[in-house]
């Protein structure tokens, strides 16, 4: 197979201008990359539908569902009615686009339907997908408001009896301009006077791979399960290729794409984004994978709407800022053992656009505990702007954010690449979006050890790109913790000493038994408290995102807090103890040696303890 693979390789490199090496290293031009990867709608349209049954439908996806305007079978008519759509707005041959909105949505959504509003794009009511599709609508206001005409046909599916029609169907439908339309609701198109134009019932994403390639833009992918319709009008309306890697939703025994996805991965342009994910594989198969040939994974498998929480995304920057301390401010006689905590998890957009900004971000320990969050910075501006000037908005003083990144492994990054200029590519990126919005952290993720020579490569490449930069948070992959806080020195461009930090330990429900560095906040306090001197002054923290825990005040029991089938207790149980709240369990438990700092506090203290003199002139460039 790998032989075969490297071939298939050849030939796509060959047609891309790109060239391989003997042991199946691609070499990629580089031109035309803009910091700005999030393929999006570039004009204003002047009204929207508002369609139902979509966003927080809990059987959205159902195969259950009969009425034809509920279940997985209507979610793909509406998303691709909406890329159909969106795609001819994009083309000017449209003022009209789809909201897929509820009563119910989540904040970041209701942040961006609101943004509609703000940018003047007016409501023109409420319907179901398939009442859009299968009527004609008159002028509003001089806009014609008909989407009817936009679309040349339908794409017919077998979701019952072939998973993987629905993913063909998701590439067909941009190819062929038209909706997706189940075998079950076949009639109810024929009877409106569609036409078939592309059958998709007997067809696989191989047989998707082979006919639509060269009809597909090779600078994003789309990643998701069958079984679901998320992300489809997004793929349809920027023609991106669509990828599933199991043959049956969330069961690996019965055949996977992997061995296309490498294909497909190596198609793609360097540092392109590869939005979504698939169920019931090791996450770090997938982020290795999407990794090693130069690409960033997106998490971003529920999202919704994303044509339109980020249409005219690049001239909608500005106001989006995040808080800094003033590092002039900090006193630093003061002799304690510092501790800092922070969340995980940073790199979920999905998250970053619905729940984290409720009870995680807005933990009302947050403050007190002075939490450091990761937050999809990049992705999020380009996304959902409005979500992102929320989220920087709702910041307080004392919490520090930091860039979390795509999802990817930088020391396997670009590794079937040319992974130096790939790299280089990303960091420049990455320096123009911090210094946009005023991030002065980044947190990366390493698949092996965090000092490796690889990793080391990274880090250095992201410092000498950006020299507004304070410091790197370093996160290596299971367990998070190094157990001894390292922290590797790189010279940026100003000539500055800038430190990363490695995680220290890990706050972590790890059920009936505490791990070397991660476990319940009573372990964790007892492993700051049992450090030797020379490691102990400066600790970082991680607080995994989705443990939740019980307050047993101060027992010495370390697995008394770990609660057994967390994962099934709901969020709002009075309870559970989660976020700032898992970190208070291990504050309490200091006493007065220990002072609670905020990651980018204690990385000037780093800097401060490593080169005095050095960082008393960079602190000149801030007000006193």
């Amino acid at each position: 197979m790998k032989r075969i693979l490297l071939a298939c390789i050849c030939c796509l490199a060959a047609s891309c201008g790109t060239s391989v090496t003997e042991d199946g290293v691609v070499n990629t031009d580089l031109k035309g990359f803009s910091y700005n990867w999030h393929p999006h709608l570039s004009v204003c349209p002047e009204k929207y539908w508002n369609c139902t049954n979509v966003l927080d439908d809990p059987f959205r996806n159902s195969l259950e569902e009969k009425s034809p305007e509920k279940g997985l079978r209507y979610h793909l008519l509406a998303q691709s009615l909406a890329g159909i759509v969106h795609k001819a707005a994009d083309e000017k041959k449209t003022e009209v686009c789809i909201w897929m909105g509820s009563d119910a949505e989540h904040n970041g959504y209701a942040v961006s339907h609101k943004a509609l509003h703000d940018l003047g794009i007016e409501p023109l009511g409420t319907v179901s997908a398939l009442e859009l599709a299968t009527n004609t609508y008159g002028r509003v206001d001089g806009v014609d408001t008909d989407v009817r005409h936009l679309i040349d046909g339908y794409v017919l599916t077998d979701v019952e009896n072939n998973p993987e029609s629905n993913i063909v169907a998701s590439t067909a439908a941009h190819v062929y301009n038209a909706v997706i339309v189940d075998v079950r609701d076949k009639a109810i198109f024929d009877e409106a006077g569609y036409r078939m134009l592309y059958d998709a019932t007997g067809k696989t994403t191989v047989d998707a791979w082979n006919e639509f390639r060269d009809k597909c833009d090779n600078s994003a992918l789309v990643l998701m399960p069958v079984n679901t319709g998320e992300l489809r009008e997004f793929a349809i309306a920027n023609d991106l290729f669509v990828i599933n890697l199991n043959h049956y939703f969330n069961d690996k025994s019965r055949g996977d794409n992997f061995a296309l996805f490498e294909e497909v991965l190596a198609w793609l342009k360097p540092n392109s984004p590869v939005y979504g994910w698939d169920q019931g594989i090791d996450e770090n198969k997938i982020a290795d994978c999407i990794s090693r040939w130069g690409n960033q994974a997106l998490p971003y498998d529920w999202g919704y709407n994303t044509t339109m929480t980020s249409v005219i995304f690049p001239e909608r920057q500005e106001g989006i800022t995040c808080k800094n301390i003033n590092p002039n401010d900090i006193d630093y006689s003061l002799d304690k053992k510092f501790v800092s905590y922070y969340l995980t998890d940073g790199d979920n957009i999905q998250w970053m656009m619905g729940g984290f900004d409720g009870i995680w971000y807005r933990h009302p320990l947050s403050a007190d505990q002075k939490m450091t969050y990761g937050v999809a910075l990049s992705n999020t501006t380009q996304i959902g702007p409005a979500q992102m000037k929320n989220i920087f908005d709702l910041q307080p003083e004392e919490v520090s954010l930091f860039e979390r990144c795509s999802y990817f492994f930088l020391d396997t990054y670009a590794s079937k690449k040319d992974r130096v200029p790939t790299l280089k590519q990303l960091a420049r990126a990455e320096a123009k979006h911090m210094k946009m919005h005023g991030s002065r952290i980044m947190g990366t993720v390493t698949l092996n050890d965090a000092g490796t020579p690889e990793a080391m490569e990274g880090y250095r490449l992201l410092i000498e790109a950006n020299d507004e930069l304070d410091g790197i948070i370093a996160i290596q992959y299971s367990p998070y913790a190094d157990g001894t806080g390292r922290v590797f020195w790189f010279r940026n461009a100003k000539g500055w000493d800038i430190p990363v930090v490695c995680t220290k330990y890990s706050i972590w429900n790890t059920g009936t038994i505490n791990h070397d560095y991660e476990g319940s906040p009573a372990f964790v306090a007892r492993k700051l408290k049992t450090d030797p001197d020379s490691t102990a002054k400066y600790s970082l923290v991680c607080v995994h995102a989705w443990s939740k825990f019980a307050d047993k005040g101060t027992t010495e029991d370390e697995l008394a807090e770990n609660i057994p089938g967390y994962e099934h207790i709901s969020w709002t149980d009075p309870d559970i103890v989660h976020s700032a709240g898992a970190a208070e369990l291990c504050t309490r438990r200091l006493g007065d040696d220990y002072r609670i700092v905020n990651a980018q506090e204690l990385i000037w203290r780093l800097r401060m303890s490593h080169d005095p003199e050095g960082t008393k002139e960079a602190l000149k460039a801030f007000p006193k």
